[in-house]
C-alpha cells in the first residue's frame, strides 16, 4: 500500500518536472503524484506522508491567473485538512537572482500553515550552497524544505533532489 502522496502546484513547467523527478527518485510505485487540480478526487487521510511542491511568485506566475488560482486552491486545502500525525516535506521553486529578497517564499508560507496545524515537517536543507538575501522559508538558519532554482542552478537540481530524498528516508517510510 502506498502511504506517500506528492502534491504540487502549479501544473506544468518546472514544478511538475521537479515533482516527477522526486517521484522517480523515491520510486514511482511508492508515491502517488497529484496536481492541485486533483484535490477534489482524492482522500488524503489515507496517506501518512505528504510531499508538497510549489513555485514561488516569479515572472510566469505574474502573467498567469491559472497558476495563481492553483496556489490559492493549495492554500485553502492546507488550511482545511487535518495535519496532526502527518509527516510532511516541502520543496519549492524560486529564482535567487531575480528575487533574492524572497527566494522560495512560498515554502515559508506553506510551512506556517502546516506548523500551525501540527504537521511534522521534515527535510530541512542547510542554507549553504544557495545565494540569496532573504526568504520566508528560513527557520533557525535552515531552509524548511528543498529549494530548487531551475533558472540559475538547473545543473544542481538532480544532485539536490537525490540528497534530499535520501535524507527524507530517515523520516518517511516509502
Amino acid at each position: 500500500m502506498v502511504n506517500t502522496a506528492l502534491l504540487y502546484a502549479p501544473k506544468g513547467g518546472n514544478t511538475e518536472n521537479a515533482a516527477k523527478r522526486i517521484q522517480t527518485e523515491i520510486g514511482k510505485d511508492k508515491v502517488d503524484l497529484y496536481n492541485v487540480s486533483d484535490l477534489q478526487k482524492i482522500s488524503f487521510e489515507k496517506y501518512k506522508n505528504i510531499i508538497i511542491g510549489v513555485a514561488s511568485i516569479s515572472n510566469d506566475i505574474w502573467q498567469s491567473n491559472i497558476k495563481t488560482d492553483e496556489v490559492v486552491r493549495l492554500t485553502a486545502f492546507l488550511e482545511r485538512m487535518e495535519w496532526k500525525g502527518k509527516t510532511v516535506a516541502i520543496f519549492g521553486l524560486g529564482n535567487a537572482i531575480s528575487y533574492p529578497m524572497n527566494f522560495v517564499d512560498e515554502m515559508g508560507n506553506i510551512s506556517e500553515i502546516l506548523i500551525s496545524k501540527k504537521a511534522k515537517i521534515v527535510g530541512k536543507v542547510p542554507r549553504e550552497g544557495y545565494e540569496f538575501s532573504d526568504s520566508k522559508a528560513l527557520y533557525d538558519g535552515k531552509l524548511i524544505g528543498l529549494p530548487l532554482d531551475y533558472t540559475n542552478e538547473d545543473d544542481k537540481t538532480n544532485d539536490r533532489i537525490k540528497v534530499w530524498v535520501n535524507n527524507l528516508k530517515e523520516f518517511m517510510i516509502f
